[in-house]
């Protein structure tokens, strides 16, 4: 009897050893996709950070880029009170000056009442200085400009509708520096 029991334990091992490989092959199979997916990868990454490599070493010996004048940030120390001063020398209203600078009313306010230097976005201290620039001739011809669109379309008085009356008012003003 011992021996009908090894056999019985042997082929009992053989049989799960042979379910066991049937079960794992499809999971080997794609165990080997993942590799050989891997090393491919390794290798772009490779090739890619040469590349970097290259390419990062010819960036330092090209001579910088200059920027637009335009994207120059704007150097103005603007304070509550210079814009109060601004506004009344211009005889303007919270409001008018708002619709100048493409802002809300309540910003004018917050900012008047406001010590020290005022942290503001580049595009408002860009459209700031501007402001400053113009005359009180350009200033009335750019808020009538932005009344008359806003009479057009009936909708409140909008920051688009500033920015082109300015840039309209400024064409003007080119054409006639040009003359």
């Amino acid at each position: 009897m011992p021996d009908l029991a090894k056999v019985l334990k042997e082929e009992i091992a053989r049989i799960a050893r042979r379910e066991a490989k049937v079960a794992t092959l499809k999971i080997q199979k794609d165990v080997t996709k993942l590799r050989k997916n891997l090393a491919e990868t390794k290798r772009r990454l490779d090739a890619l950070e040469q590349q970097n490599r290259t390419l990062a070493k010819s960036v330092g010996k090209l001579p910088p880029v200059e920027q637009a004048p335009e994207a120059a940030p704007v150097k103005i120390r603007a304070t509550g009170e210079m814009i109060k001063k601004m506004r009344l020398r211009k005889k303007l209203s919270q409001t008018q000056l708002a619709t100048l600078l493409g802002v809300s009313q309540q910003s004018i306010y917050q900012w008047e009442r406001k010590s020290g230097t005022l942290i503001l976005r580049a595009k408002t201290r860009v459209a700031l200085q501007k402001a400053r620039a113009l005359s009180d001739k350009q200033v009335r011809e750019i808020l009538e400009a932005a009344q008359a669109e806003t009479k057009a379309t009936k909708k409140p008085a909008k920051k688009k509708v500033a920015k082109k009356a300015a840039k309209k008012v400024e064409k003007k003003v080119e054409k006639k520096a040009a003359e």
